[in-house]
């Protein structure tokens, strides 16, 4: 059936979602919209490509996290600090895996990306490290250990956080990765995900 519309499986994500590449020669957008037309089709989308916003900080007071005050945690803090059962996942560029701020509450992590950014190179599934920085920045946010005298707080000082890795060392990453790091995260339990990517 695949041969007959011009396309063949690359992978099967969940729930039957699967990827395709083209194979008759045509565009991804014409080979889209004629496959909506097709009853062998539930839904059709390109698998895009999304990129991490370029801006980079090195302000000083950058650390001075704003964000937190402004968002009344010091008065959450008050009721709870969080809790270990709370599991989230982090679906971004990795993060550092001994920060000494995050080490703490980061329960396992998975990779989507192949090595050096390359399509069809080889995919160590344990090398989530943020080589980026904002998949970091973004467990920080969210559960940097607290009252530690080091670094920074997150919102959550006690959550379990679980890293998957799926923007590479360019800033880049497929959707269908993606979806991959939602599957892996299910299995772990986790039931709040963090997309801060797009």
């Amino acid at each position: 059936t695949h041969d007959s519309l011009g396309i063949a499986q690359q992978s099967d994500l969940t729930q039957g979602i699967k990827t395709f590449t083209v194979k008759d020669g045509k565009s991804v957008e014409d080979k889209v919209n004629e496959l909506k037309d097709s009853a062998l089709v539930d839904f059709v989308e390109p698998d895009y490509l999304v990129k991490l916003d370029a801006t980079s900080v090195n302000d000083p007071m950058f650390n001075e996290l704003w964000g937190m005050k402004k968002a009344n945690f010091p008065e959450a803090w008050d009721y709870t600090k969080g809790d270990r059962k709370v599991k989230v996942c982090v679906i971004d560029s990795g993060s550092q895996k001994n920060h000494v701020d995050l080490v703490g509450n980061i329960a396992a992590g998975y990779n989507t990306v192949p090595k050096g950014s390359r399509q069809g190179a080889p995919i160590s599934r344990s090398d989530w490290t943020d080589n980026d920085g904002h998949g970091t920045h973004v467990a920080g946010t969210i559960a940097a250990v607290g009252n530690n005298g080091k670094g920074v707080v997150g919102g959550s000082w006690l959550a379990s956080m679980y890293i998957c890795r799926f923007i590479g060392d360019l800033g880049y990453g497929y959707i269908s990765d993606a979806i991959t790091c939602i599957q892996w995260c299910r299995g772990k339990g986790t039931e709040i995900y963090s997309n801060s990517w797009g």
